[in-house]
Formats: C-alpha cells, structure tokens, sequence
C-alpha cells in the first residue's frame, strides 16, 4: 500500500483512543528506512494547545 502525506485515514486507537480520522504528515520517501508513517488526528474539538493546528472546516468532512 502506497501512503502519501496529506491523506486522509480512517484509524483504530485502541479502546481509550476509538475510530477517528488520521491525516498523513510524514514526508514521501522513495526508500524509506523503515515501514512507519506519521499521521495527526483530526477532531472537531479545539482546546488552544500550540501542538494543534486549526484548518478551518474541510469540505469532505461533515
């Protein structure tokens, strides 16, 4: 499976962390090291912390 940043992910966290929506922010690698990607959760819940970043309303969200 080919992951690109910028996509959009439907994830399981676990049991405390639920089903959410993950986007892609590791950079695309021809030759990756290892077989890991970095994703963010999107929430819908804004709490003012300098490690969130507001992106407004996206279209293919409800």
């Amino acid at each position: 499976m080919k992951i690109k940043p910028g996509e959009v992910y439907r994830v399981d966290l676990g049991y405390q962390g639920k089903v959410r929506l993950m986007v892609v922010v590791s950079r695309e690698d021809a030759d990756p090291p290892r077989a890991l990607v970095l994703c963010a959760p999107i929430t819908t819940k804004y709490r003012s912390s300098r490690y969130e970043v507001d992106i407004g309303k996206l279209r293919f969200l409800r």
